[in-house]
């Protein structure tokens, strides 16, 4: 019986090809001795197929086949070449968990005599060319709550002032085998409660129907572990070196591969998990030169200075010590952070002009739920959820009346004649969020600039009204009858005149103050270097002034202050008189002269000669320069 002649032997050096390139192939035949062909035929197929549960399903990527025409194979070796031209949209090969993309060249010689003699290989082919290039663009993201991810939520996008992990990169297109520059912050978590930080790098094969963080992951490739700053928010920087020989990102028909970045804090609030998204190309050769990468984005603390600035030039604030801050229709804005246990709030302050009601509005329970704000009822102004109290209650409800529009757009409150301040549930890390506070904080100054206007009179002044009216009219100014106070100018000078309730119940006539404001300050000698003794070591012009000043009487009548009645301080010269009907007392400050009465008259219109008298007594007294002045 004769004996089967020996096979050929067939073997292909592992090729590498590209999409949208040719793909050669070479085939290497050894044979013993001469073979009867009738030719050599080679085929490259390609396939993707997915299946994760009831998602599976498979398609066909490539079919293309060759035929070399040979009718024999001499003995020895000898080589054989085909070319393919790929088709450029094709994913590159991947052998995952739930995808795969495979190519195959199958080489079949066609034997005349018996069976024909196959052989198969697996061929690789890379990623497609990409229109991205390193490093692209820098960009981070933050976590949302405890246990919870969050792959597409911007830097600071705090949920109220829940702990917060922030991650900045700096790139988003990447290569195998790059340097990857970023840094971690984390916020609203104590120093004690930390417990560590690891890092991730991550790919997710995906069906093309469905991408959420939710799918299995395909591979993971742990960092060593991270020691984040100590400091709440301080930016932690990292360098971490990606592997090489990732597969690059890619979509198919089927699915898609994708790769992120993973942070995970480890607290005793909960774990924060953080995924950054990175565009995966095959590796470059070489990792890009420290000079030629990109800072990473700003996150954590630094964000939030950042942040604040931005908010503050845009609505023309002040940014300083942490806090923002501006005069707003004649009240002072400022809001900051505070730490109330481990989280932070917002509070906003409006301080305006002492609205001099003796206003005090507290929540009454702080535990209660739901709104917080301030919500006076249009009708009688009350909020059964605060206690408000005021030296006349009418005149307190009548001003809340009028700002509950803007009061109801605030968080919880407290209110006094000379504070409002709001407590907002909010770390301040987001910029709409900053941004609304501050211009609902900037409608209120604007709305309590308007409403204490429209305060009624104190009770015991109602009908005297018409007169304070009078001598307001007569100089030009204004006049708040919420406390009957009248500002304006004489001798081009800032005068007030109010009456005193600071130590008023509202039963009877409070004192009153007349004073007179000056740009600048005066001379040393009269407030800070030198303190008078006495009025009579006032200038003799200012002291002869004194009695027009301190009791109205005619300048020939002589002083009623006597020196051992003289009071001073390191900062005041005070002069005291005792008269029949009243009692007055002088007080000379840096930028001030001021007269206060024991009593308020119910028609002022009689103060004016001595309000005139003080103006020109200030501006004595301004123009007794110091020759080191």
């Amino acid at each position: 019986m004769a004996l089967l002649r020996p096979r050929p032997r067939l073997a292909l050096p592992a090729p590498r090809g590209r999409p949208g390139h040719t793909f050669t192939v070479t085939l290497i035949i050894d044979c013993a001795e001469a073979v009867p062909v009738s030719g050599v035929r080679l085929r490259l197929t390609g396939r993707e197929r997915f299946d994760r549960g009831e998602l599976a399903d498979s398609h066909e990527l490539l079919d293309l086949e060759q035929t070399i025409p040979l009718s024999l194979l001499p003995p020895g070796r000898q080589q054989l070449q085909v070319s393919f031209a790929l088709p450029p949209a094709l994913p590159p090969s991947h052998d995952g968990t739930a995808l795969d993309v495979l190519y195959v060249v199958e080489a079949r010689v066609l034997q005349r005599r018996r069976t024909d003699t196959v052989s198969s290989w697996t061929v690789t082919l890379d990623a497609p060319p990409s229109a991205l290039t390193r490093p692209g663009q820098p960009h981070s993201a933050a976590s949302a709550r405890p246990e919870r991810g969050s792959s597409a939520g911007a830097a600071g996008a705090a949920i109220s002032d829940e702990p917060l992990l922030e991650i900045s990169l700096g790139a988003s297109v990447v290569a195998a085998g790059d340097v990857l520059t970023g840094a971690l912050a984390l916020s609203n978590v104590p120093t004690g409660a930390r417990r560590g930080c690891e890092l991730a790098l991550i790919g997710y094969e995906r069906p093309r129907i469905a991408a959420d963080d939710a799918d299995p992951e395909s591979q993971r490739f742990a960092f060593p572990a991270l020691t984040l700053a100590s400091a709440d928010g301080q930016p932690t920087p990292f360098e971490v070196t990606l592997p090489r020989g990732l597969t690059p990102s890619f979509k198919s028909r089927l699915g898609a591969l994708e790769w992120r970045l993973e942070a995970r804090a480890y607290t005793d609030v909960g774990n924060l998990v953080v995924r950054l998204p990175l565009h995966m190309l095959a590796s470059q050769g070489a990792a890009l030169p420290p000079q030629a990468r990109v800072a990473p984005p700003v996150i954590g603390s630094e964000r939030v200075r950042s942040l604040w600035d931005k908010v503050a030039t845009k609505l023309g604030l002040e940014h300083r010590d942490g806090e923002l801050r501006g005069a707003i229709a004649g009240s002072m804005l400022t809001i900051s952070q505070e730490r109330r246990g481990a989280r932070r709030k917002l509070v906003g302050e409006l301080a305006p002009r002492s609205l001099r009601l003796g206003l005090h509005v507290e929540p009454r329970d702080h535990l209660l739920r739901g709104p917080r704000g301030l919500a006076p009822d249009d009708v009688d102004g009350e909020d059964p959820r605060y206690a408000i109290h005021a030296r006349e209650r009418r005149q307190a409800l009548t001003l809340l009346r009028a700002l509950a529009p803007v009061l109801r757009r605030l968080p919880e409150a407290s209110l006094s004649d000379t504070c409002a301040r709001f407590v907002l549930a909010d770390a301040g890390q987001h910029e709409a969020r900053l941004v609304e506070f501050a211009t609902t904080l900037g409608d209120l100054a604007r709305a309590l600039a308007d409403a204490r206007l429209a305060v009624p009179p104190p009770a015991l002044l109602v009908s005297h009204v018409p007169a304070w009216r009078a001598l307001t009219d007569s100089i030009g100014g204004t006049l708040e009858t919420a406390d009957m106070s009248i500002t304006g100018q004489l001798r081009g000078l800032a005068i007030a005149l109010r009456a005193d309730w600071s130590d008023g119940d509202g039963s009877q006539l409070p004192g009153m103050t007349l004073e007179v404001t000056l740009p600048h300050p005066l001379a040393p000698e009269w407030h800070q270097t030198r303190i008078p003794a006495s009025a009579a070591e006032l200038p003799a012009a200012a002291a002869a002034l004194l009695p027009r000043c301190i009791s109205g009487s005619h300048p020939d009548t002589p002083s009623a202050a006597p020196a051992d009645t003289a009071t001073t301080t390191p900062t005041t010269t005070t002069v005291a008189a005792a008269r029949d009907d009243d009692e007055a007392t002088l007080t000379i400050t840096a930028h001030s002269v001021a007269l206060h009465l024991d009593a308020t008259p119910t028609d002022p219109r009689p103060l004016l000669p001595r309000l005139d008298t003080l103006a020109e007594l200030a501006l004595l007294l301004r123009d007794q320069a110091s020759p080191y002045r």
